[in-house]
């Protein structure tokens, strides 16, 4: 046996498979409709359990490399003392807390008593912030701050002080390398556009950084100290320019980057949902042919609930297992949904390939669908599940969690399109060749017969119809154009076919047979 009989041997006995479940399918489609939605649904609970994680260096750094094995051999060589010695040069770990850049309103001097003062009151109320910890208990900025010599590390207080004015009144102060009465300090770690003379006195500037500093010795404090974060970012959004009369401000904090990141995926849900309504919308236009009881538009909405079921079931399920959603998985829902809804076109082709043979049953139908179209969406998604099974071996947490999400939902999706949709399909055709209207499912009448009794154009358009006996004679003008993606397996029945459906035909039949008209 050559090769290529072998291959397509194999071929057509894998079809001959997809047409037995097809048959299953079609004779009990309630059934394959009913499962999977409850599967679905329940495995999509799991989505309330989910973890999201936020953290750029751990999502966007290599597992196990060397810098976080090195990174743990220097915390244990210089312990974190932002619990008594606040020093940012000393830190380990990206540093937390709160950082507000004040600059004056209409880039005057922000130098002023009247300014300094407006800041002054500003930490006052920041200190002030508290929240509740898992425990219900009130926790205060206290008892989270980075402290040095006893007092919370407020990274800018010194320009607060009295002895920061009268050096800046009488001359005195220098910049960037101020000889303070604590030291010499540099002055450019909290001013910015500074005005000064040749003798680097400082005139004035025109912004004052502060920032809030937070403790980070241990996990349980860096938990406390992010969620004093969390509520510093409240605080801070809800505060306006309005509030203070000479100053402007903008704000940010550790969290700054991953919120950007999970504010950017939050807003494609919106775009998701307009995604949706179009494909909605699409599938339903392109399968608007035929009459009232053969178009499939209704039928197209069943094929992207059905990529959307796939969808949910994966979220649902890995969220319930643990593994943590991060930003990039909210641009799998786009994927996944051309994925299915590609799949869902070609079953539809393949059931409008069936058409013209008029004594075949429904489950007859499905059988043919199944084992022209099986193949091809088992192919498709296999190798996309595969491909995202590859990278979800990344060494990088991110694209792992990614292809984890992405590739099984692929599964899915591709499950729900051979059960839930088949047995949308079966029903489809059912109502079909029972001769009932697509939207009320109430018997009508041919078309023919109708405009022989005198009824009005509208009335026939829109209530007239009969199951189509001809190939393909269920596509609207989109889908003819386009011409059919089926593969042309079942096409023994016509009379006329062409050379190479009945090539392909043939080569899948054990019996052989003959491409001659």
């Amino acid at each position: 046996m050559t090769c290529g009989k072998s291959f397509f041997a194999v071929t057509h006995c894998i079809s001959n498979a997809f047409g037995r479940y097809g048959h299953l399918v079609g004779r009990y489609p309630v059934w394959f409709i009913v499962v999977p939605v409850v599967v679905c649904v329940g495995l999509g609970v799991g989505f309330l359990f989910r973890s999201n994680e936020q953290d750029i260096e751990l999502l966007y750094t290599p597992i196990n490399s060397r810098s976080r094995s090195d990174r743990e051999k220097v915390k244990a060589l210089f312990p974190d003392r932002t619990h008594d010695y606040y020093n940012p040069m000393s830190l380990n770990d990206h540093a937390l807390g709160g950082v507000v850049l004040f600059r004056p309103k209409n880039d005057s001097n922000i130098l002023t008593r009247e300014s300094l003062q407006e800041i002054k009151d500003f930490v006052t109320k920041v200190k002030e912030i508290t929240f509740n910890n898992s425990e219900g208990d009130v926790v205060t900025y206290d008892e989270v701050c980075g402290r040095l010599d006893g007092k919370c590390e407020v990274w800018g207080r010194l320009i607060l002080t009295d002895d920061f004015w009268d050096a800046f009144e009488k001359g005195t102060l220098i910049f960037p390398f101020w000889d303070s009465p604590w030291g010499t300090v540099d002055l450019s770690v909290w001013l910015g556009n500074v005005n000064k003379t040749q003798q680097e006195r400082v005139q004035g500037a025109g912004a004052v950084k502060v920032t809030f500093t937070l403790r980070q010795d241990s996990d349980a404090m860096k938990k406390l100290s992010l969620e004093w974060e969390r509520a510093f970012i409240d605080y801070m959004t809800k505060l306006r320019n309005d509030n203070f009369s000479t100053l402007t401000f903008a704000f940010s904090s550790s969290h700054s980057m991953g919120d950007e990141l999970d504010r950017g995926t939050k807003g494609d849900i919106k775009y998701f949902s307009l995604t949706f309504t179009i494909m909605i919308t699409y599938a339903s236009i392109v399968c608007s042919g035929g009459d009232c009881v053969s178009t499939r538009a209704l039928l197209a909405n069943a094929g992207v609930v059905a990529a959307t079921m796939g969808i949910l079931a994966s979220f649902g399920l890995f969220s319930f297992i643990g593994v943590q959603f991060v930003n990039i998985v909210g641009v799998v829902p786009f994927l996944i949904l051309g994925i299915g809804v590609d799949d869902m076109f070609l079953l539809m082709s393949c059931w409008s390939s069936t058409l013209g043979t008029r004594d075949l049953s429904v489950p007859q139908r499905i059988r043919e669908t199944f084992r022209a179209a099986g193949i091809g969406i088992t192919i498709t998604s296999l190798t996309d599940s595969l491909a995202f099974a590859i990278g979800a071996s990344s060494v990088f947490i991110s694209v792992r969690n990614f292809c984890l999400y992405s590739g099984v939902a692929v599964l899915f999706c591709y499950i729900c399109n051979a059960t839930f949709f088949g047995g949308c399909l079966a029903l489809h055709g059912r109502r079909v060749y029972s001769a009932r209207h697509t939207l009320t499912c109430q018997k009508v009448r041919p078309r023919k017969d109708m405009s022989e009794e005198g009824k009005s154009c509208c009335l026939i358009c829109m209530c007239g119809g009969a199951a189509p006996d001809k190939e393909f004679a269920d596509e609207s003008v989109f889908e003819k154009v386009r011409g059919s993606s089926c593969p042309k397996l079942f096409c023994g029945h016509r009379s006329k076919s062409s050379s190479s459906c009945c090539l392909l035909h043939t080569w899948a039949s054990p019996s052989g047979g003959s491409c001659t008209s």
